[in-house]
């Protein structure tokens, strides 16, 4: 929360925290809550409580002998007293703090705590003490390219040769706070636009991905749809094949009881129904269809099982199909019994057991 700047929900969870740890006196954890608790207050600009609780952090590391952050908490203790305007307080925690953090050698840190004893230093009206401090705050802040406190550290100097009467350079280091000034607003202004063309990058990225996915799904209910009507039309052709054949056996037992003539015209006509019970243009109709839904099957499996017969071609895509032993059957004009052998000679092409199912293998062309 802290990180955020939501400082008000990091309060409650910094007391709850607190609350817990203090019934298991653990000490060094404790020290840890209250440095950060502290921190919350001065943000939060409530800068009484934020000393007495540094206060309480500072006692808990002394006791620890934990000098790192017994200088951490000089320097905090430090901050909120120039946000007091308690100038002279804050010199006194700062210049506590400076051995400790120089020894540490964080030159973040230190870069900050010289700026802020030369501020400390302006406010109370020593100059040249002030100077030093900012001029080695400079440097150091160069040398790491720290921006923020260079912007800083020319404003403060500004006004030390501003009070000096020294408006010369104080007109400079103006100008060089400007500068920095305008260099930092470009810079996160630069910043900002890559974080949104990342961003706009992402949504396109998403977008274009949520489009393929509807357009995915859009082409799968599509091929569903496909694959129904091909199943429906075959079972059609199956029932239509049934319907020739009851004609065809009707025209034969009626056959026996008519007329010579009439036996012959009978014939001719029970003729074209056999041809057209044994006729192939349906397959390759259905076929046709089924190349349209299942593209590369026919290709795969001719390719995979080249031994196969066209009879066992046909039984292969009718159970692509899903379409039952008894239809197959009645599809090619055989007994379902033929249909079971055909389906145990492709279950030897395939090098599958009894216990493998057919039907998911196929489907997997």
């Amino acid at each position: 929360c802290k990180d955020m700047g939501s400082y008000k929900p990091a309060k409650e969870y910094f007391k709850q925290s607190l609350s817990y740890i203090t019934e298991t006196h653990d000490e060094l954890m404790e020290a840890g809550i209250l440095i950060n608790y502290a921190m919350v207050y001065k943000w939060l600009l409530e800068y009484d409580e934020a000393l007495m609780i540094a206060q309480k952090a500072l006692s808990k590391y002394k006791k620890l002998n934990n000098p790192t952050k017994v200088g951490l908490c000089y320097f905090n203790m430090g901050s909120i007293h120039l946000h007091l305007t308690g100038y002279e307080k804050a010199l006194e925690f700062y210049l506590k703090a400076e051995p400790i953090l120089l020894k540490e050698g964080n030159k973040h840190s230190i870069a900050v705590l010289k700026s802020n004893i030369g501020i400390s230093y302006l406010q109370i009206n020593q100059f040249e003490k002030g100077k030093v401090y900012v001029d080695k705050s400079n440097k150091i802040a160069t040398s790491i390219n720290f921006p923020k406190i260079l912007k800083i550290n020319y404003r403060t100097l500004a006004e030390f040769y501003s009070q000096e009467g020294d408006y010369k350079s104080s007109n400079e280091c103006y100008k060089k706070f400007d500068e920095i000034n305008e260099s930092i607003i470009n810079g996160e202004i630069l910043s900002q636009t890559k974080n949104l063309t990342s961003q706009i990058n992402q949504l396109s990225v998403e977008l274009e991905t949520e489009r393929k996915e509807r357009k995915i799904e859009r082409l799968s209910s599509e091929i569903e749809i496909q694959k129904r009507e091909l199943t429906t039309k075959a079972i059609a052709l199956v029932e239509n094949k049934d319907i020739l054949s009851d004609v065809f056996e009707e025209i034969k037992k009626t056959g026996s009881t008519l007329k010579k003539t009439e036996k012959v015209k009978l014939k001719s006509l029970s003729k074209k129904l056999k041809s057209k019970i044994n006729s192939h243009s349906e397959w390759e109709e259905m076929l046709s269809w089924f190349n349209q839904v299942h593209v590369d099957f026919m290709e795969n499996l001719k390719n995979k099982f080249p031994k196969l017969t066209i009879s066992e071609q046909k039984v292969c895509v009718f159970i692509k199909m899903k379409i039952s032993t008894k239809e197959i059957a009645s599809l090619l004009h055989v007994s379902p019994a033929s249909i079971r052998n055909y389906r145990s000679k492709i279950r030897k092409y395939a090098g599958l057991s009894k216990t493998d199912n057919i039907s998911e293998f196929i489907e997997s062309f």
